[in-house]
C-alpha cells in the first residue's frame, strides 16, 4: 500500500470513528478498504489517491455488494487524472459518488452535505425549481423575461424550473442573488443507494465454488457470488428478504493460507452484523477457526433444506461463541 493511500484510510477512518461508525479495514487486494456502519446508515469505502484509477471491476463489484447490504458506495481520494479534488465538491466515477477527505469530514462529522458537484469539466449546483418558478411568476417575470434578465435561454430556464438539469455554480448564485432567496440544494449522496440493474451478478471462481453454490441453492437459498471481496458469496434464504448471511468456499483447510482472510470476514460481519461461515472441503473435521464457523462440504450434503443448513450454523456459531468465553 503507497503512503499517500495509507494516509488516506488512516484519516478516513479516524473520521468515521469519530463520527460514532463502527469500522472494518480489509487490506486485501479487495473492492473497498474501509466497512462503515452507522446507526442508520452504511458506507463501503474504496481509497484511492487518483480516483480515475480505481479498476472497473472493484467499481462492478461494490455496486453489487452495495446493493446487496443496501450501503451507501464512495471513494475518498485526492485527485483525478487531470485536477486535485476540491473541498466540498462531489466528483463521480461511474456513478459512484468520489470525495476529498476534507469533504468527507465536514459530510459525516459536521452533517454538513457537499453543495456542488463536478460534472463535464464544470461545477454545478441542484436548484429548487419548483421555489424559482413560484418566485418568478410572483415577481410577474415572464419566462422569455426572467431568462433575458439571467443572461440564459427559455428553455435553459424552464428546465432549471423542472430540476432536469444542473445549474452552473455561477448562474445558480446569480439567480439566487437576483430573487434575494437561496436555492441551491445538498448533493444527493447519502440518499443515493445502488439499484439492481445497476448490480451485476458475478461467476463462481471455481468448480468447488461452483459445487457449494448449486448445493445451497438446491437446498432452497438464493446465492449470489462475488468479486473481489474476502467472502466469496452473499447468500440469503431464498423466501425472505432479509437475514442475510456471508459464505466463503475454500479448496482446503490450510490456515496460514485463509487465516488472514477469516480474520477480515469476521470483522467485517460484526461491523455489518451478519453471520458468516467458512465451506471447507477438507478430511479432517474443524468447527471454527478464530471464532468463524466452519462446515465440512460433506456436512452441506446431508443436509435436506435451508431450515436444517440455518440450524447447523446456528449450533455451530453458539459453539464458537462458547469456545471464545
Amino acid at each position: 500500500m503507497g503512503q499517500e493511500k495509507s494516509y488516506l484510510l488512516i484519516e478516513a477512518k479516524k473520521i468515521f470513528n469519530k463520527a460514532g461508525f463502527e469500522t472494518s479495514v480489509c487490506d486485501l487486494r479487495c473492492c473497498f478498504d474501509i466497512i462503515a456502519k452507522g446507526k442508520t446508515m452504511t458506507f463501503l469505502v474504496i481509497i484511492a489517491p487518483n480516483i480515475d484509477s480505481v479498476p472497473n471491476e472493484y467499481v462492478r463489484s461494490i455496486k453489487c455488494l452495495s446493493y446487496y447490504f443496501k450501503a451507501h458506495p464512495i471513494i475518498i481520494g485526492s485527485r483525478t487524472k487531470t485536477m486535485e479534488l476540491l473541498k466540498g465538491v462531489v466528483y463521480t466515477r461511474d456513478e459512484i459518488p468520489s470525495l476529498s477527505i476534507e469533504t468527507l469530514e465536514e459530510l459525516v462529522i459536521e452533517n454538513a452535505p457537499p453543495l456542488v458537484y463536478s460534472d463535464r469539466g464544470g461545477i454545478y449546483v441542484r436548484i429548487n425549481g419548483d421555489i424559482l418558478k413560484k418566485i418568478r411568476e410572483s415577481m410577474g417575470a415572464s419566462l422569455n423575461e426572467f431568462a433575458k434578465e439571467i443572461g440564459i435561454s427559455r428553455t435553459t430556464l424552464y428546465e432549471y424550473e423542472h430540476s432536469k438539469r444542473g445549474v452552473e455554480l455561477d448562474t445558480a448564485l446569480k439567480i439566487e442573488d437576483l430573487i434575494d432567496y437561496p436555492l441551491i440544494k445538498p448533493v444527493d449522496i447519502i440518499d443515493n443507494v445502488i439499484e439492481k440493474g445497476s448490480s451485476k451478478e458475478e461467476e463462481p471462481k471455481s468448480d468447488f465454488e461452483k459445487h457449494v453454490f448449486e448445493l445451497f441453492d438446491n437446498l432452497g437459498f438464493k446465492v449470489h457470488p462475488t468479486k473481489r471481496a474476502p467472502f466469496d458469496a452473499v447468500v440469503k434464504e431464498d423466501k425472505k428478504k432479509t437475514d442475510m448471511i456471508m459464505l466463503t468456499g475454500v479448496s482446503d483447510l490450510n490456515p496460514r493460507s485463509i487465516k488472514r482472510r477469516i480474520l477480515i470476514v469476521h470483522d467485517v460481519s460484526k461491523v455489518l452484523d451478519r453471520d458468516a461461515f467458512f465451506v471447507i472441503n477438507a478430511e479432517r473435521p474443524a468447527k471454527s477457526i478464530d471464532g468463524v464457523p466452519i462446515v465440512m462440504i460433506n456436512e452441506i450434503m446431508g443436509l435436506k433444506d435451508c431450515d436444517t443448513v440455518i440450524e447447523l450454523l446456528k449450533e455451530r456459531k453458539k459453539e464458537c461463541d462458547d469456545e471464545l468465553d
